[in-house]
């Protein structure tokens, strides 16, 4: 058995990931949250290799993945059902514990669905306690039109000039600090990924969205404290689903806290519907 530490998966390595990934979500009825359907992924550098991968012989039968912030790295394990208890998930999540044990990282989390049993038993092993908890919510697209937008009232892709908004949000909402360098380039080289609605030209709501060849997900979604309640974000929302429709996706999937009523309430009123409940635990 070999165990493989990779900043970058190979298309063969990918490819039998997701395999395994569509063959445990089929036969368990769960959602694996591991990143595969939007690999390669743009992410800023950090010090440890994101894929983590047991082979037996060329065969995948183990991978895990670091995702999340800088700060907060979320790890996620799955092995083949007939590789179980040979040791193989506690071998990858303890190496990849150790490897975000660096400055800067806040807090490691595991992350289980609610709805895997196995998952469930093997966490509390580690003595684990719940964190937070969120909500994947899915929508089938299809019925959107362009909405309306008020004088004075801006949607667009954001630009460099946007970098300093953007982060003072992301700090402020979701305590993670973004390195406004890194961030201006991403905005000159990839725009597309962050939209932003401007009232009278300043950056009032804001989010970012994942591409992949099936399906488009919707992160890090925003609106300012002194334009909340004023539909701001829900004409933010509307614009970026309808223009995700005209490019043809079929779905779209977000996760929100699950203790955040207001942010569900919209998403809902949207026509999201819950597909999955993350546990998030400190490891």
């Amino acid at each position: 058995m070999r165990y493989l530490q990779e900043r970058a998966l190979t298309p063969e390595q990918l490819a039998q990931a997701l395999n395994l990934q569509v063959s445990i979500n089929e036969t368990s009825g769960l959602d694996l949250k591991l990143g595969l359907d939007y690999e390669p992924l743009k992410v800023h550098e950090t010090p440890w290799n994101r894929h983590h991968l047991m082979l037996n012989g060329d065969r995948v039968v183990g991978y895990g993945s670091i995702l999340g912030a800088y700060h907060m790295p979320e790890l996620k394990v799955m092995v083949a059902p007939e590789f179980r208890r040979q040791g193989m998930a506690t071998r990858m999540l303890r190496s990849m514990a150790r490897a975000c044990a660096v400055p800067g990282v806040q807090k490691v989390l595991g992350i289980c669905e609610a709805a895997s049993s196995a998952g469930q038993a093997f966490l509390q092993k580690w003595g684990v306690t719940l964190d937070f908890a969120e909500y994947r919510m899915v929508l089938n697209l299809g019925q959107f039109e362009a909405p309306e937008l008020p004088e004075g009232t801006t949607e667009s892709q954001a630009a460099p000039e946007d970098a300093e908004s953007i982060a003072e949000g992301a700090r402020k909402d979701f305590g993670f600090g973004m390195n406004l360098d890194d961030l201006r380039r991403e905005l000159r080289e990839e725009p597309e990924p962050h939209r932003v609605l401007k009232v009278n030209g300043r950056v009032v709501s804001n989010l970012r969205v994942f591409h992949t060849e099936s399906r488009a997900g919707i992160y890090a979604f925003r609106v300012h404290p002194d334009f909340r309640r004023k539909g701001l974000g829900e004409l933010l929302m509307r614009q970026v689903l309808f223009d995700l429709q005209q490019q043809g996706y079929q779905q779209v999937w977000l996760e929100v806290n699950s203790s955040n009523p207001p942010a569900i309430a919209l998403y809902k009123k949207l026509g999201f519907e819950v597909s999955v409940n993350y546990g998030y635990y400190r490891l």
